[in-house]
């Protein structure tokens, strides 16, 4: 989570002031990270177009709680780590696309 996801958003978050028409951001996901691979309820939550920055990192923060206390299967995510990290990640680059509006492209990869 601290590499993928905080990582990504600490880089790009402190790189925003120098992103100028036309800046391309590519944030490097995976299929690993589809939305498919958490419960629907939770899927509905994290592909909200309004999803906030706070939530996000709320949820980027309580995976691994979860995963500790053996309550993340109840809580409609899955056992993979890495797919979790991805999915959170490309949920973060819909962020700062709506964010940066026309100031930047941004696009997630496979």
């Amino acid at each position: 989570m601290e590499t993928y996801v905080i990582g990504t958003m600490r880089v790009c978050e402190g790189l925003k002031s120098c992103f100028r028409n036309q800046t391309r951001v590519v944030n490097v996901c995976s299929r690993a990270g589809k939305s498919r691979i958490v419960a629907p309820s939770l899927r509905q939550r994290l592909l909200d177009p309004n999803l906030s920055m706070e939530d996000l990192v709320a949820h980027t923060n309580s995976f691994p709680k979860r995963i500790l206390d053996g309550s993340h299967s109840s809580e409609g995510w899955p056992n993979s780590m890495y797919g979790v990290a991805k999915l959170l990640e490309a949920m973060y680059t819909r962020i700062l696309a709506r964010d940066l509006g026309r100031t930047a492209i941004v696009s997630a990869c496979c």
